[in-house]
């Protein structure tokens, strides 16, 4: 028995031949692309994380004021101080509100890390364009 088993395994091993039964070929493939889906599924670094999600979602509804008012300042010709006056302190005064209605969160989730700066404009373009361009405000208001 041993001889026989021997002689097989040479032409299986010379051959190359390795004759599956059709049941077996498809238990492979089928235990193989299961394998493959839920690999790739744990994988996925396309989802931004939760708390990303979270903190630009309070971005988006905190500084919406503030982003109207920058604006504004930005647009302003430099022909009229005391508006631009006027409108530096209420800069002042929305960067204050922003910041104290920030303020829960950010003891919640804690402060923006620099390198999450790069995940979250994608989520704020998303959300809130006009607020995602001024990425100074975005630091000083979520990086504290």
């Amino acid at each position: 028995m041993k001889k026989l088993f021997q002689d097989y395994w040479k032409k299986l091993y010379f051959n190359k031949i390795v004759p599956l039964p059709p049941i077996m070929r498809f238990t492979i493939i089928l235990a193989f692309s299961i394998f493959l889906s839920v690999g790739s599924a744990c994988n996925n670094s396309n989802d931004t994380p939760k708390r990303i999600e979270q903190l630009a979602t309070g971005y988006c509804e905190c500084a919406a004021t503030i982003a109207e008012v920058d604006q504004k300042a930005r647009l302003m010709t430099s022909d009229a101080p005391e508006a631009l006056q006027g409108l530096l302190e209420q800069l002042q005064v929305e960067f204050e509100k922003s910041s104290t209605c920030l303020q829960p969160l950010l003891a919640e989730l804690g402060p923006l890390l620099p390198e999450e700066l790069e995940q979250l404009l994608p989520v704020l373009q998303k959300k809130c364009p006009t607020q995602a361009n001024n990425k100074e405000l975005i630091t000083e208001l979520l990086c504290q």
